[in-house]
């Protein structure tokens, strides 16, 4: 049940009494910018540090024990080219705990969102601090991850340069040195007072008992994102960007990005999935069949989808001696695609794996809660018929589909003395 609060608050209720527990998901939206990934960042983390009626962790975790265990988390994603800060709160339903269980838990959201530990219009200094630290530790230890660098750098060849998109939502580290707590203040109240805010509530709940308390909330109207605009574009580049970086390290990394087309929400969006899973999506897959099994060229061989931006990624962890051979082989894999040579028996498996993810994901709280809140954002209805969908998804629809990659971008990151 969707209800429309003030203009650009978005409340939807989704009674169901399949689970023990009820999950409240709030997302604040707003384009991301070339500067703002990092100060909302650590907004998320200082508001679930301390409000006014808690003002440490300490007295957040106390309640929430006494709230029969509720679990809090801040963190920011991104939703096409808009950034969000979202915060979750899982809690016993009122059948398993106490009556009013779902007012004391609305109530203590909206304590930690709208009365933040503020003192002459600042962050308490020492909170501030501590969070701004463990946000540095974070980045510091991502670049010990040279997977996820090996991301980061693609996405910087992938993207036009210049675009915020090029720009992780975690932030970065430059931008966190320069930071400064008056900036917080300011990014806070701008998220208040602009950011599209949806609000989502899955559980044994009463739809209209959970709209009578949230239009409460001090949240006036504010202007709706467009949807068009959160899906991102760019022109193909005519030769793919290549770039080479030598580090320490015993496995080197080799990833690509493909231009395709297609975005979450379109007809063959379905069809897209059953390609990126025959690709390297899954352990039934061409990469992980021909390139990590039968020619044990690569530690990890995977690709994953981007489809709120038009692309593919490929990330392979293997011997730097190997780059040649291995481009071959991916080469190879997507040429199969392409003219649909593999068995329909492979084909087939890689279905029934989605299918099976599928109906898992449907027993999945977080999973239901995260997909319906992306759908609110896009304003993208809820598919009933993926199950059927997936199934009808042919040979002639991948081979169409894998027509349309094109290879844009190439980061290799090799071992070097």
């Amino acid at each position: 049940m969707r209800y429309q609060l003030p203009k650009g608050i978005n409340l939807q209720v989704v009674p169901t009494n399949k689970f023990t527990v009820t999950k409240l998901l709030i997302s604040f939206a707003t384009p991301q910018t070339m500067t703002n990934a990092t100060v909302r960042n650590l907004l998320a983390n200082l508001l679930v540090s301390g409000s006014q009626k808690y003002p440490s962790q300490t007295a957040i975790a106390r309640q929430l024990a006494n709230m029969y265990g509720a679990d809090l988390n801040a963190y920011v994603a991104r939703i096409g080219t808009a950034h969000t800060v979202r915060f979750s709160l899982t809690f016993v339903n009122d059948r398993f705990s106490t009556a009013g269980m779902l007012k004391k838990q609305l109530n203590f959201m909206s304590d930690i969102l709208f009365q933040p530990l503020l003192l002459n219009n600042r962050f308490d200094q020492k909170i501030w601090q501590v969070q701004k630290d463990n946000l540095a530790a974070a980045y510091q230890s991502v670049k010990d991850d040279k997977q996820y660098y090996a991301v980061q750098q693609l996405m910087k060849q992938y993207y036009c340069d210049a675009s915020p998109m090029q720009i992780p939502s975690v932030g970065n580290e430059r931008d966190l040195a320069t930071l400064t707590n008056d900036q917080t203040v300011a990014a806070y109240r701008s998220m208040l007072a602009n950011d599209q805010v949806d609000i989502l509530v899955v559980g044994d709940v009463k739809p209209d008992e959970v709209y009578q308390q949230v239009k409460q909330w001090p949240l006036k109207e504010r202007q709706q994102l467009s949807v068009n605009n959160l899906y991102y574009s760019q022109p193909s580049w005519h030769e793919p960007r290549e770039r080479t970086e030598q580090q320490k390290l015993r496995q080197a990394k080799l990833d690509l990005a493909y231009s395709l087309p297609v975005y979450y929400g379109d007809e063959d969006y379905v069809a897209l999935v059953v390609l990126n899973s025959l690709f390297g999506g899954s352990a039934y897959s061409l990469m992980f069949n021909n390139i990590r099994e039968q020619e044990s060229l690569a530690y990890y061989a995977e690709s994953s989808l981007r489809p709120l931006s038009g692309h593919l990624v490929v990330e392979t962890g293997i011997n730097g001696a190997t780059y040649q051979r291995v481009r071959q082989l991916i080469d190879e894999q997507l040429s199969k695609l392409r003219h649909g040579m593999y068995t329909d028996v492979q084909f087939n498996q890689v279905k029934k794996n989605l299918i099976n993810q599928y109906r898992g994901s449907m027993d999945s709280l977080s999973a239901i809660a995260s997909r319906r809140l992306i759908n609110q954002v896009l304003g993208v209805k809820e598919d009933d018929d993926v199950q059927a969908r997936i199934d009808r998804v042919n040979r002639q629809k991948i081979m169409e589909l894998a027509n349309k990659m094109s290879l844009q971008a190439v980061f290799f990151l090799n071992g070097g003395k």
